[in-house]
């Protein structure tokens, strides 16, 4: 086996070695990426967790006893009837703050907003049977979230211009928790319209999510938040996103929206209806503008081209320049490779990314810089396999932010790197490189036994 034979087997072996360093690292960011999600869920667990709204919504409980010939009683069933909003319009302001836990943070906000709109109810609540087999319970109106915590005091209800008393909700199934006003003192048996009012200020974390309950439903949201996602089955008609705010529009009109008749169904059945229905609902969630473990995550997977473009480049100036480099300075520039990925990852927890990757990348092409002249003796070429290195770290940037075009642009690089590898060494007669190293390899011998 000659040298250059076993020069490679030992480069792939190093490589190997590195990839599992490399994996190590992989591994520690996604315990990082756990542990920040424990914090922000722990943070939510304190405060407020995400935020999902529904309502106001109508409920009238009643038993009904249904009697058989002779006036035996036969079933008796306790149900509810639920009556939504004509027409419901949302419209409020969503300020942000960080509340912070060591290094890491949770967003969370305070929604301060007005909610109006029209119930028509139908004359003895629809009930088509003799009411005198049914028993009304207490009506009330409620306004139903995910999280009541998150009500602020400033919260009230208006009925056609009458205030209303304001209570906690305690009822089963989806969307248990909010606040209720008793309706004893309403007609609802004669039907007609009640109108509605309600000042509304919620806090939360992270997310906040509306349930189309409305026959008709119109949101208007205003946010101070560089970097909002919209989310959920119904985007913005309108939206307008800033340097540091954005404007958003929902309406899902009466033809689109099944979400009253699916909230009734799932509150009469189970809540494990509710999260396999197509229940209309959108909103926003508060991205974070820089998510570092994601970007170090995604680092971490051009790890293995980092290594192989630069062995390649250490190779083709072996090959070029007649050198011998050592296999152990392969490995230790290799390992001066997977060091940046924990530099980045670590000082990025502190600095942020950006700085963190120029800080990490500057200090690796130091070092390397330093080291290979130190065994190249060259200033020239050490200078230029600096430039290279400095080129590699720019195109990853390049790709860590340009992540619609990674791809494309990854694969246009390393065709490039291939492209300029193949046309420097198209000259290199490889059988004669490798039967040099072997009569050099062999001549090293014969003078080594003719001195003894």
């Amino acid at each position: 086996m000659n040298n250059l034979t076993k020069k490679m087997i030992s480069v792939l072996v190093i490589i190997v070695v590195l990839l599992i360093g490399i994996g190590m690292i992989s591994s520690l960011i996604n315990e990082r990426m756990y542990l920040k999600s424990s914090v922000e869920e722990d943070i939510a667990k304190s405060s407020v967790r995400s935020q999902t709204l529904a309502g106001p919504i109508i409920t009238v409980p009643y038993s009904v006893t249904t009697y058989d010939s002779d006036r035996k009683v036969y079933v008796r069933s306790d149900e509810a009837l639920y009556f939504f909003p004509d027409q419901l319009n949302i419209a409020g302001d969503l300020t942000t703050e960080e509340r912070y836990r060591g290094i890491y943070k949770a967003n969370l906000y305070t929604f301060k907003g007005q909610l109006t709109g029209q119930f028509t109810l139908p004359k003895n609540l629809g009930l088509k049977d003799s009411t005198n087999n049914y028993e009304l319970g207490e009506p009330y109106i409620a306004m139903r979230v995910s999280d009541i915590r998150g009500i602020g005091n400033t919260t009230e209800m208006k009925l056609n211009g009458s205030k209303m008393t304001l209570s906690p909700l305690s009822a089963r199934g989806y969307l248990s928790e909010g606040v209720k006003s008793s309706l004893t003192n309403v007609d609802l048996q004669n039907g007609g319209v009640i109108k509605f009012d309600i000042n509304l200020e919620l806090m939360g974390t992270s997310r906040l999510n509306f349930l189309s309950a409305g026959k008709e439903t119109t949101v208007k949201l205003n946010g101070i938040w560089p970097h909002p996602s919209f989310i959920g089955n119904a985007l913005p008609k309108e939206r307008t996103v800033g340097d540091q705010s954005f404007q958003a529009t929902w309406e899902v009109n009466q033809f689109s929206n099944i979400t009253p008749a699916a909230l009734m169904s799932c509150w009469q059945t189970s809540e494990s209806y509710c999260e396999t229905n197509n229940i209309t609902n959108f909103g926003v969630d508060l991205v974070d503008p820089v998510d570092h473990y994601r970007k170090s995550d995604r680092a971490v997977k051009y790890a293995i081209l980092f290594i192989g473009l630069t062995f390649a480049g250490f190779f083709v100036f072996e090959v070029m320049r007649g050198m011998n480099i050592h296999a152990m300075q392969y490995a230790l520039v290799g390992f001066a490779l997977v060091l940046f990925f924990l530099l980045l990852i670590s000082l990025s927890e502190h600095i942020g990314f950006l700085l963190a990757y120029w800080v990490a990348s500057l200090s690796c092409i130091g070092l390397i810089t330093y080291y290979m002249h130190s065994v190249l003796k060259d200033k020239k070429i050490s200078l230029s396999f600096a430039g290279l290195l400095a080129l590699l770290y720019i195109t990853l940037y390049i790709l860590l932010n340009g992540e619609e075009y990674s791809l494309l642009l990854g694969s246009i690089f390393l065709f490039l790197a291939i492209s300029a590898t193949m046309i420097l060494t198209r000259n290199v007669d490889w059988y004669a490189l490798s039967q040099t190293s072997s009569v050099i390899k062999r001549r090293k011998v014969e003078e080594n036994d003719h001195e003894n």
